[in-house]
C-alpha cells in the first residue's frame, strides 16, 4: 500500500513540474516571441485578384504564424504548391492539424530556424512580420530569389525598396492596413 501513494505522490510531482514547464515556456514566448497578428479577409482578396498562378508555380510563406493566406489559397489554386516555413512550433501544430482537416495535399510545412530556409524554387514569397525584420527578409529575399520572383509584404513596408504597387485596404474607420507587392 505505501508503495502506491509513492507512485501517486511521484506522478503528482511529475505533473506539477510538466504543467509549470508549459507555463513557463508560453510565458517567455508571450513576452519575447512576435506576437500573433490577425490577417484580414480583404488581404487574401487582394492577392487572389492580384496572383497569377501557373501550374509550376511556388507560393512561399515567410513565418506568418496562422497560415490563413497560405491555407485559403491552397484551397483555391490546388494545381500549385504552396510551402510554409515557421519557426514556432505551436503555430506548426495548430497549422497541421487545419490542412489535415481541410485535405489539403499542395501544402507543405517546414519548421526550421527562420534564415537557413531554400526558398530558391519560389516565384511568389509572403511574408508578414515586424518592421524589425524587414532589412533581414529584403537581404535574404533579394539573394536567395531568382529574378522575377514577386514579393507581397503585409503591413510593414521595406523603406529603403520601392513597391511596384501598394495595395490599400481601409479596415476600419480611419484605419488602413497596407499590401505591398516587390518584384526581384
Amino acid at each position: 500500500m505505501w508503495f502506491l501513494v509513492e507512485d501517486i505522490l511521484l506522478i503528482c510531482f511529475l505533473l506539477v513540474i510538466l504543467i509549470w514547464f508549459f507555463w513557463y515556456t508560453w510565458s517567455i514566448f508571450k513576452w519575447y516571441a512576435i506576437p500573433n497578428l490577425a490577417t484580414i479577409d480583404e488581404i487574401i482578396d487582394v492577392l487572389v485578384w492580384d496572383i497569377s498562378f501557373t501550374p509550376d508555380s511556388v507560393f512561399v510563406d515567410l513565418w506568418s504564424w496562422n497560415g490563413v493566406v497560405l491555407t485559403k489559397l491552397a484551397a483555391l489554386f490546388p494545381q500549385v504548391s504552396f510551402i510554409w516555413y515557421e519557426t514556432n512550433i505551436i503555430a506548426v501544430w495548430r497549422s497541421r492539424s487545419r490542412i489535415k482537416k481541410l485535405w489539403l495535399e499542395n501544402v507543405v510545412i517546414h519548421h526550421q530556424n527562420f534564415f537557413s530556409w531554400d526558398i530558391s524554387h519560389a516565384t511568389h514569397v509572403y511574408t508578414y512580420t515586424m518592421p524589425f525584420l524587414m532589412s533581414k527578409i529584403w537581404t535574404f529575399v533579394k539573394t536567395s530569389c531568382k529574378t522575377h520572383t514577386v514579393l507581397y509584404v503585409n503591413a510593414f513596408p521595406i523603406n529603403w525598396w520601392e513597391p511596384q504597387r501598394t495595395f490599400e485596404l481601409w479596415v476600419v474607420k480611419r484605419f488602413r492596413r497596407n499590401v505591398y507587392r516587390y518584384i526581384i
